[in-house]
């Protein structure tokens, strides 16, 4: 039981050294581009497909306050059976990237920002640099989840549907987080420019 700890310390700071490597200018605009072409791609091309079939409805992963087992009943109803087609196999399918494109450029961000400091980032830092692979972690388990649903439908019940309801309120939440951070660590940056370049 004593090695756990240490274990996990281990691998945070094995962690800690990876985000300081790549937290480097070029590997933060390739995940902005990827985050970019992606959202492009979803918005445009997927996006209009799955309005042909829901018209104002909303899909679950944009669902910021959660869902219930009524909403997902009618919602894959009106879908019918070509349209969770393409819920499951193109909207999810390339939603499996989105969190790893967004995600790592919130979190190289960060990190960038925080090493010009101190040249290496602090167990604070650190933390901040988490959120936004916790908000990965939770936007795959919620993808997964919502696969399930697809493939299980008609037979979906209430605990399903709430899981997933909860990720996706906490991939929110943690994006929002991670992105709040980002913007203050931004801010924080031009705001010191403007002040050494009086």
């Amino acid at each position: 039981m004593t090695k756990f700890p240490f274990k996990i310390k281990r691998l945070m700071n094995k962690l800690k050294s990876i985000i300081e490597k790549l937290s480097s200018p070029k590997i933060i605009a390739f995940h902005f581009i990827i985050f970019l072409l992606i959202s492009l791609i979803m918005h445009f091309i997927i996006g209009p497909k799955l309005i042909a079939f829901t018209g104002e409805m909303q899909i679950l992963d944009k669902m910021i306050l959660g869902y219930d087992i009524d909403y997902v009943n009618k919602f894959f109803m009106v879908l019918e059976e070509k349209g969770r087609s393409i819920y499951l196999y193109q909207q999810i399918a390339i939603d499996m990237l989105y969190p790893f494109a967004y995600g790592g450029f919130l979190c190289f961000s960060s990190a960038w920002i925080l090493k010009k400091r101190n040249h290496h980032l602090s167990n604070n830092g650190f933390i901040i640099c988490l959120l936004p692979l916790i908000g990965i972690s939770l936007d795959l388990i919620e993808n997964t989840s919502n696969a399930i649903l697809l493939l299980k439908y008609p037979n979906v019940n209430s605990f399903h549907v709430g899981f997933s309801s909860t990720m996706t309120y906490l991939k929110y939440l943690f994006i929002f987080l991670s992105a709040l951070f980002l913007f203050l660590l931004y801010s924080k940056l031009i705001l010191n420019k403007i002040i050494n370049a009086r």
